[in-house]
């Protein structure tokens, strides 16, 4: 009598079984691979171990039908029984509803479950298809109203806040000053007219890159024109600005007479009178190549510690910029710039001019000009006609520094990109003109004066203590 070697498996010759017994193969790998299936780790197979048929499936040499596999063995009996039932036809009124149950009770379940995944593939691609035709058709409308979005325009953000944030001028000077630049007839940079953008709006999108800095795809977007069609727009009213705006106005600084029509409070009450121009150097960042060495040392700045162009701006004592200088590499000192950018040529005798203590420009301004400067501390502390000397000066050159914050505003001079280097001058110059119309810079400049009242009173009676 020979006994099934799998595990759990009883069946044996001459027992009434009819299925048929198989000895283990003679090659190594053949017997290894029936071994690991038989999950026998209790016993070593012999020459003589057999397994029966029933653990094989039809047409396989290699067992694979086991009782803690997820498809059960069965007898070869049943197997025929199986099959048999599979190929009689079951009429659909039949009432008998046990006696298909009862003839295919040892039916191995392995084609019905083969049915289910059919039938849930089939499921599955039928709910791809629906979900491939709904992705169409949200495309399809994602793209309408992508094209149904109009393109921005000025009257469409006309009467609203958005005309001060895009420009940084209300919207009555803007209009006013939009109708006059209209009047000039435009040479376009690159040589092309621009017919899908009108006048105004082709200037709203100068103003949008200036304040807002917004990249020309951007630009491109929401004006729906393309990139090219940005950057020749921009080029185009940056030389129209430039020449309309900064050459015809800022080209020569108002005299010391026209000064004192409007001098402030800081300078009426102090001996700046005479005061002509108040003067300062503002560094911005710019994107340098590493291909020049030269251009990057000229360039970088140790105040800044990075890359900068250098400008110099000037303002008469009521707050308006009445001068500003071309671009300078950021390593160019500031007397370097106050010499050379042709401010000095227009200084006459019995001006005056407010500067920084970086500027040691004595030498460098004509006879009968004269230069007011902070003191330098010489001793352990100042004494005290320095402090208020001190006071005077900073009370008076506070209007420069409010003057560069509002330039700063201009977005756009954060950091100059590569295609925007060559126009450094002419985009800081054009902010410049910009900024005299906005609001009047000494209504700003009140709440400011009365700090530096109260901080230099502060400091004067703390010198008195320490006296």
């Amino acid at each position: 009598m020979v006994l099934c070697f799998a595990s759990k498996c009883n069946h044996k010759s001459g027992s009434g079984f009819s299925c048929k017994f198989k000895r283990f193969p003679k090659d190594v790998k053949a017997r290894k691979c029936w071994e690991e299936r038989c999950r026998r780790a209790d016993t070593v197979v012999r020459d003589d171990d057999v397994l029966c048929s029933c653990h094989f499936r039809e047409g396989e040499d290699k067992p694979s039908l086991f009782e803690w596999t997820k498809t059960q063995f069965v007898s070869p009996e049943k197997r025929k029984r199986a099959r048999r039932n599979r190929q009689v036809s079951v009429p659909p009124n039949s009432d008998d509803g046990n006696s298909i149950s009862q003839d295919s009770e040892g039916a191995t379940p392995t084609p019905l479950r083969e049915e289910e995944l059919k039938r849930e593939i089939a499921e599955l691609n039928v709910k791809l298809q629906q979900l491939s035709e709904a992705n169409i058709v949200l495309s399809a409308q994602n793209s309408s109203m992508s094209s149904s979005i109009p393109p921005l325009t000025y009257s469409s953000i006309k009467g609203s806040k958005y005309v001060h944030y895009y420009t940084g001028l209300n919207e009555e000077t803007y209009e006013q000053l939009m109708l006059w630049l209209l009047r000039f007839e435009l040479q376009y940079a690159q040589k092309w007219q621009v017919v899908d953008v009108g006048k105004e709006d082709q200037l709203l999108l100068t103003m949008m890159k200036l304040r807002c800095n917004f990249d020309f795809t951007d630009l491109a977007f929401r004006f729906q024109v393309s990139r090219t069609t940005v950057s020749n727009i921009f080029h185009t009213w940056l030389q129209a600005l430039h020449e309309v705006l900064f050459v015809p106005f800022l080209n020569k600084i108002p005299s010391t007479r026209k000064n004192k029509e409007s001098l402030p409070a800081s300078f009426s009450d102090s001996k700046f009178t005479c005061c002509r121009i108040v003067v300062d150097c503002t560094e911005m960042a710019c994107v340098m190549s590493r291909t020049s060495m030269d251009s990057n040392s000229r360039t970088f700045s140790n105040y800044k510690h990075r890359h900068t162009f250098k400008f110099l701006i000037g303002c008469s004592p009521g707050g308006v910029i009445t001068f500003v200088s071309d671009a300078y590499p950021g390593n160019t000192s500031d007397k370097k710039i106050f010499g050379d950018c042709g401010l000095t040529d227009q200084l006459v005798a019995g001006d005056m001019v407010l500067v920084d203590k970086g500027f040691m420009v004595n030498d460098l301004v004509p006879q009968g000009v004269s230069v007011n400067m902070p003191p330098f501390l010489v001793g352990k502390q100042f004494t005290r006609q320095e402090v208020k000397l001190t006071y005077e000066i900073a009370r008076a050159r506070i209007i420069i520094e409010r003057v560069n914050e509002r330039v700063k505003n201009y977005n756009i001079l954060d950091k100059f990109p590569t295609y925007l280097r060559p126009h450094a001058s002419q985009i800081l110059q054009v902010v410049c003109a910009l900024v005299n119309f906005q609001n009047p810079l000494i209504a700003d400049t009140q709440e400011c004066e009365k700090d530096e009242a109260e901080i230099g009173a502060e400091e004067e009676n703390e010198n008195n203590n320490v006296q």
